[in-house]
């Protein structure tokens, strides 16, 4: 089993070596196949560069660029479709949730059967070392209060930004996926549990990291923006699948 690490990364030439060394040094202490995919999408600093640099001298490290901005989520989805593992891993490039956690996620999908994993802050054996700000907080309890709401799924923390998810069924939700940016992770749990897949929740250790380059106003307007989208294609889609049936159940 091979493992496809993926850090989106929007001009993060202050950031992306550290996160590098430490993922370097962690699958040197392992012995799981791995490549790490840095994808850096619309970058106008150094993270290619540093990227390429890493890449030309560890062939497990790959850099997926674009020249535009994708958004978080069409960052990920553009290094899912190259990667070669049959897992893959979403990571910050902050490390808010550090390397160690990808091998216990792993043994967790395998024993649960799952095809993908959420890491979650919220859950009662969460390990919180460094706490976000208080705004942030309660931004990220409201944003997940709607969600339970709108769509009933039993996610407390769809935000972390650590997740696993079989490549397979990623490739097989890909095109139903509207959502592009920071949100995109409620579009996947909403379309996967659509389709029946096994979404299962996991207490990590998480520490906020100093750094972000993201407005908690404007992020929280786009993410009010995206969860009203994915609520109406969802209802989109209900109603076709009633109409469907209804074709069928009028045949004699």
């Amino acid at each position: 089993m091979k493992v496809s690490v993926i850090l989106p990364s929007y001009n993060e030439e202050a950031r992306l070596p550290n996160a590098l060394d430490k993922l370097i040094a962690y699958f040197s202490t392992t012995d799981l196949p791995y490549e790490i995919m840095v994808s850096a999408d619309g970058c106008t600093d150094q993270t290619e560069k540093i990227a390429s640099r890493y890449a030309a001298e560890n062939q497990n490290i790959t850099l997926v660029s674009f020249p535009e901005r994708l958004g978080k989520g069409g960052g990920i989805l553009n290094a899912a479709g190259v990667a070669t593992g049959d897992i893959l891993i979403m990571m910050d490039v902050d490390l808010s949730v550090p390397p160690e956690q990808i091998i216990p996620t792993i043994r967790k999908m395998e024993e649960e059967k799952a095809d993908i994993i959420y890491g979650s802050r919220n859950l009662p054996e969460s390990n919180i070392l460094v706490e976000s700000p208080l705004h942030r907080k309660l931004l990220g309890k409201a944003f997940n209060f709607l969600f339970r709401l709108l769509f009933g799924i039993d996610l407390h923390d769809t935000q972390c930004g650590f997740k696993a998810v079989r490549k397979e069924v990623l490739a097989s939700l890909q095109r139903d996926l509207n959502i592009k940016g920071f949100a995109y992770d409620i579009d996947l749990a909403v379309e996967a549990n659509r389709r029946g897949y096994k979404i299962v929740e996991m207490p990590v250790t998480w520490s906020h990291g100093a750094g972000s380059k993201v407005s908690a106003l404007k992020q929280a307007i786009e993410m009010g923006h995206d969860l009203l989208t994915v609520w109406l294609e969802d209802k989109k889609r209900e109603a076709q699948a009633t109409d469907h049936r209804r074709y069928h159940d009028s045949i004699p």
